[in-house]
Formats: structure tokens, C-alpha cells, sequence
């Protein structure tokens, strides 16, 4: 399979991601599926898509050098990298004012894409652990859990959630048909991240779905 992808539950299938992969699935993969004219290379595009995220990646590698001791790297996350990576797949992440309470509790989600009915994105920085909450400051719990509590709570089916090197895509656990303790997750990592087509298919029933690619070797 793809050593950047890893599945939980049943939001996605390994057939599912292998078919897309090697080209055999044809659904939601056509030129007129993300928008361009019938006949569009589907493939140029992707190039096009790739070697700009690879220039994002690299200036954001950079930035990421020259942090102060203890920073988490949230804005320079937000800035150079995941905010023009999801731009290239059609979202247009705005950063949220301030949280949204849902029985009496605050969830801080950090980003809401307006277009897509306020799609939940929340991004921390490099540094940020997605699975552990920030000790010194920042939200209850951690950032998984957080967005995983949220969605499940309100219309929200999915969500996104990163730090910059993994991009998890979360869906309301509480609709699927599954054992109450499977986790419902489609991760990529940033050190072998996804490859960004310049337009969402609008064919899927789902937020975009990449192809896949390696980017050169993530820091520490």
C-alpha cells in the first residue's frame, strides 16, 4: 500500500485508495469531475498542483529552522503551508473569531471554510502534538479528540485536522455503522504527503481526495 496513508474504521477502504492510485478508478477522476473542460489532461494538472506544493514546502521547512525555542510553529503551519495547500484543493480556509459552544462547551476550531457550509478545519503548529493536549495553554483536550467531539456533536460529517505533518480527515463516528470504538480516520503524513489536484471533484461525496507522492524529507 501507500506508507503516508493510514485508515481507520470505515471511512475509506484500502481498495478504495489503491484505485485511485494506480488509475483504475474512474468515478470522480475525470477531467469535467474537478472542473475543467471535458479532455483536460487530469495528470498536467496534477503536476502543476505538485510542483507548487513543493515550493510551499520547501519555504515552510525554512521558516520552521529559524523558530525560537519552544515555539509550536502554529502561525508559520497556518501561513506557508496548509492554508495555500488546501487552497490548491479548492478550499478556502478562514481563520474562526472564536469558538462555537455546543452543550456548554467551547470548541475552539481554528479555521472554517465558509464555501463549504463552514467546513470545520483546525490546524496546529509543527510542534504540536495531534493525539496530546498543550500542556502549557490552548484547548481541554487534544487537537484529534477535539475535532472528533465536535463533529459528532453537531451537522458536521467531516472535518480536517493538522499540524503541518499529518493531515487527518475525521468523520462523525456517530453515524457510521461500527463498533463504538473504532476511530473513523483517513491520515496522511507530511513526510510522504498528498499530491494536490487543483480542484476538488466535485464527483465525490467527500471533501477532496488526493493523489499521492513523496515530498522531499520532513524535520523534526
Amino acid at each position: 500500500m501507500h506508507p503516508s496513508i493510514r485508515i481507520e474504521g470505515s471511512i475509506l477502504t484500502g481498495d478504495i485508495v489503491e484505485s485511485i492510485a494506480s488509475g483504475d478508478r474512474l468515478d470522480g477522476q475525470r477531467s469535467q469531475d474537478f472542473g475543467f473542460p471535458t479532455g483536460t489532461p487530469v495528470k498536467d494538472e496534477i503536476a502543476d498542483a505538485w510542483a507548487s506544493a513543493r515550493a510551499f514546502w520547501t519555504a515552510y521547512q525554512s521558516k520552521l529552522e529559524r523558530l525560537r525555542e519552544g515555539a509550536s510553529g502554529a502561525t508559520e503551519t497556518r501561513n506557508l503551508w496548509i492554508t495555500p495547500l488546501l487552497g490548491m484543493l479548492g478550499y478556502t480556509p478562514e481563520l474562526a473569531s472564536k469558538g462555537e459552544v455546543v452543550n456548554q462547551k467551547n470548541y475552539a476550531i481554528s479555521h472554517r471554510d465558509t464555501a463549504r457550509d463552514g467546513f470545520p478545519i483546525h490546524v496546529m503548529g509543527w510542534h504540536d502534538s495531534l493525539d496530546k493536549k498543550r500542556q502549557d495553554s490552548g484547548p481541554r483536550m487534544s487537537p484529534h479528540a477535539l475535532v472528533q467531539e465536535y463533529i459528532n456533536l453537531t451537522e458536521h460529517l467531516y472535518a480536517l485536522v493538522t499540524n503541518g505533518r499529518q493531515l487527518r480527515l475525521l468523520r462523525d463516528s456517530s453515524r457510521l455503522i461500527s463498533s463504538p470504538s473504532s476511530n473513523s480516520i483517513w491520515s496522511a503524513s507530511s513526510t510522504k504527503s498528498c499530491l494536490p489536484t487543483s480542484r476538488c471533484s466535485s464527483a465525490c461525496s467527500m471533501p477532496p481526495v488526493c493523489r499521492f507522492a513523496s515530498l522531499p524529507p520532513a524535520r523534526a
